[in-house]
C-alpha cells in the first residue's frame, strides 16, 4: 500500500505484476494469477485515489520524532512477536499482537498529526485490507480454491492478516521512508506524475 502512495498508479501496477510473476514462479495457473493479483492492484489503487482526491499528504512533519520512532520500534517488535505466535500456532498470542499493534498505533496517533494517521488507519489499513480481501478471496472462490460456504471465514482471515501487515510494516515504511521519497523526483504527486 505505501508503494501506491509513493509511486501512484505505477506503484499499483508494480504490485499487480509482482503478484502475477510470483504466482507464475510458484507454478500457479496464469488465468488464476491474472484475477487473484487484482487484490494487490486495488489494495493500493483505492486508497491512492482517496488520498489524491482529498489532497491528503501521506506524511506530515513529526511533532515528537523520538517518541514516534520509539513507537515504530515497538511496532517492529510486535511484528516479530506476531510472526512467532503465528508460526507456532499460538492463536491467543497472535490475536494479542493484533490488539497490541492497535494500541501502539493509537499512541502514535496521539503523538503525531491526527488527520494524517487516522486517514492512514481508515483508508491505508482498514479499507485497503477489505478491498484486497474481497478481490483475493473472491478470486479463490471463483476458481474453486475456497468453497463459497467458507467465504466469510476466509475473508476475515485475509483482512485480519492484511491489517496486521499494514498497521505494522506499512506504518513503519510510511513513517520512515515517505518523508524522504516526497523530496525526490521519483515521488509521484498525482496519479500518474
Amino acid at each position: 500500500m505505501p508503494v501506491a502512495l509513493w509511486f501512484g498508479i505505477w506503484g499499483c501496477i508494480a504490485g499487480y505484476f509482482s503478484c502475477v510473476f510470483m504466482g507464475l514462479y510458484f507454478g500457479m495457473p496464469l488465468d488464476f494469477m491474472i484475477v487473484w493479483s487484482l487484490a494487490d492492484l486495488f489494495e493500493g489503487l483505492v486508497p491512492l485515489i482517496i488520498y489524491r482526491s482529498l489532497r491528503i499528504s501521506p506524511a506530515a512533519p513529526l511533532k515528537n520524532p523520538k517518541r514516534t520512532y520509539a513507537l515504530a520500534g515497538l511496532l517492529a517488535l510486535n511484528v516479530v512477536a506476531s510472526a512467532v505466535a503465528l508460526t507456532n500456532a499460538m492463536a491467543e498470542a497472535f490475536i494479542a499482537t493484533f490488539f497490541t499493534g492497535i494500541a501502539i498505533y493509537a499512541a502514535l496517533v496521539a503523538t503525531e498529526d491526527r488527520k494524517t494517521w487516522l486517514v492512514w488507519l481508515a483508508v491505508g489499513v482498514f479499507l485497503a485490507s477489505l478491498v484486497s480481501g474481497i478481490f483475493g478471496v473472491g478470486a479463490l472462490a471463483l476458481f474453486g480454491s475456497v468453497p463459497m460456504g467458507v467465504f466469510p471465514t476466509a475473508l476475515f482471515g485475509w483482512v485480519f492478516g492484511d491489517i496486521m501487515v499494514l498497521i505494522t510494516i506499512g506504518t513503519i515504511l510510511t513513517l520512515v521512508v515517505t518523508p524522504y521519497l516526497m523530496r525526490t523526483v521519483i515521488y509521484v504527486r498525482e496519479l500518474f506524475s
